[in-house]
């Protein structure tokens, strides 16, 4: 079943009207000016999160202030949703996001607009290129899913496991976006492997070169040949441990 044929399926929707052009599938809060007038939805007027703009519904309910826009306010409507906060799978709650009218995975406690009734990846329809926290552009994937939708608060699981805020802080600059305290610390795990490994490959390669030096003086070319490419092995090993972090943090 489609996104689009879930559009009528036991939908309640309220008429709205707006300033701004909402394209179906589009997150949008109240505006602050009048109880009836609506605009895309994002984190700054999150905390007013109404509805999902839809051209079909079950029930259409009209408060008489002329607005045309259908707002699904209840029941499974196509909606529009990014991977900017990990990638999207059916059950995920969907939050605001900073893109205004596109949905992410909610990861930290805040509104909700519902829950993904299907994943992500096999119904992405185009992709947009954003700044991360960092400033580096950051490919994002953008997709029509359907969404049950259920205007709430959504409250985040309290997190077992304790990330001091200088790492999460870290991590998220790394990743753009917040990460899960458990691929912080597989993370972390990776790197100081890293770094373990190749402290001991340099003491084994530096106590390898004083010790052929005392027995060989002579032989202090060699031996200085050797020491190099140990340190150049030991920046290959760091910097594939760096890339891994990374992977770990980012994807």
């Amino acid at each position: 079943m489609t996104a689009t044929s879930l559009a009528a399926s036991g939908t309640v929707a309220q008429t709205v009207s707006s300033d701004q052009t909402l394209p179906i599938g589009a997150l949008v809060s109240l505006s602050n000016s009048s109880g009836n007038r609506a605009e895309l939805a994002n984190t700054a007027n999150g905390s007013r999160l109404f509805g999902v703009v839809s051209e079909q519904a079950s029930v259409s309910l009209a408060d008489g202030s002329g607005g045309t826009t259908k707002a699904v306010v209840s029941g499974t409507t196509p909606t529009l949703v990014s991977d900017m906060n990990g990638t999207v799978i059916k059950g995920d709650p969907i939050a605001v996001s900073p893109l205004s009218g596109v949905g992410m995975k909610a990861i930290v406690s805040g509104p909700s607009i519902g829950t993904a009734a299907a994943d992500l990846s096999s119904n992405i329809t185009g992709r947009r290129t954003l700044a991360d926290t960092s400033g580096a552009d950051r490919a994002v994937n953008i997709g029509l899913i359907p969404v049950q939708i259920s205007v709430a608060f959504y409250a985040a699981p309290k997190e077992d496991i304790i990330v001091p805020n200088f790492l999460r802080s870290a991590a998220s600059a790394i990743a753009g976006r917040e990460v899960s305290p458990q691929r912080i610390w597989a993370a972390i795990g990776v790197l100081a492997i890293g770094l373990i490994v190749t402290g001991v490959m340099l003491q084994a390669a530096i106590r390898a070169s004083l010790s052929s030096i005392g027995r060989n003086p002579l032989a202090a070319v060699a031996i200085r040949k050797g020491l190099f490419q140990a340190v150049s092995v030991t920046v290959l090993v760091l910097t594939g441990c760096a890339f891994a972090t990374y992977i770990i943090l980012s994807v």
